[in-house]
């Protein structure tokens, strides 16, 4: 996806006609949701997600 494409059409079952722009913001509120619901039930479980410790860990490349 590029500036010139972003806004082109697509067909697909998720979200119905879109462009690809649309596709890829659903793309990120979806996963955005799914992390919201698991860190919720990770504090219903009295944890605290990683990401929000003191000392959360550090980001790298596991492959």
């Amino acid at each position: 996806m590029d500036a010139k494409n972003m806004f082109d059409p697509v067909e697909g079952p998720y979200a119905g006609p879109n462009t690809r722009i649309g596709i890829a913001t659903v793309i990120v509120w979806h996963n955005a949701d799914h992390y919201g619901q698991m860190t919720l039930y990770l504090r219903e479980n009295n944890t605290v997600p990683p990401a929000s410790r003191t000392n959360p860990p550090e980001l790298h490349d596991s492959y």
